[in-house]
């Protein structure tokens, strides 16, 4: 059974990411206006964008019936992964489900949102030595993939805890 101390690990983070991700987001819909930007650094400005489809825009132009079905798939996966990993004693890969289940349903609270035709985004980097533009983004999408990181690290890094050590 996974610890107290671990479940309220859990509770936090997910809650931070819904806070940081709805703070922001609002913060950006009260001061921009769409597609307005505000260059940051050389490479970064602020923008606000809706993204009606999935990650990077995918699927965007699937009607009206999209962002109830998009946010129904993200509360169904967020469940499944609660569900799933409900009794997890590791500690990285609680931190990054964690991560995971807090920016999915903070892309999923947008999607149901009337006055809101998508999920809120707002990161865009550009001028990169790799690429030109990176696809926009917002801080949930910031923790889904930094939680997948850590999952992925702690599949790849941590295959001693799974006999049933704790790691801490």
């Amino acid at each position: 059974m996974i610890t107290t101390g671990r479940k309220w690990l859990a509770l936090s983070l997910v809650l931070a990411v819904l806070v940081l991700d709805h703070v922001s987001k609002a913060l950006i819909l009260d001061n921009f206006l769409f597609g307005q930007r505000m260059p940051i650094l050389p490479f970064f400005d602020l923008t606000l964008a809706f993204n009606e489809g999935i990650a990077w825009s995918f699927f965007s132009n699937m009607g009206d019936m999209a962002q109830p079905i998009f946010g129904m798939i993200s509360l169904v996966i967020s469940i499944a992964v609660l569900y799933f990993f409900r009794n997890e004693q590791r500690l990285v890969a609680v931190v990054g489900w964690s991560l995971v289940v807090g920016g999915a349903l903070g892309n999923a609270i947008d999607r149901f949102l009337p006055a809101r035709p998508g999920v809120v985004d707002f990161l865009l980097f550009y001028q990169l030595p790799v690429i030109n533009y990176f696809p926009i983004f917002n801080f949930a999408d910031v923790a889904i993939n930094l939680g997948f990181a850590f999952v992925l690290y702690d599949m790849l890094f941590a295959p001693a805890s799974r006999s049933g050590e704790v790691n801490r």
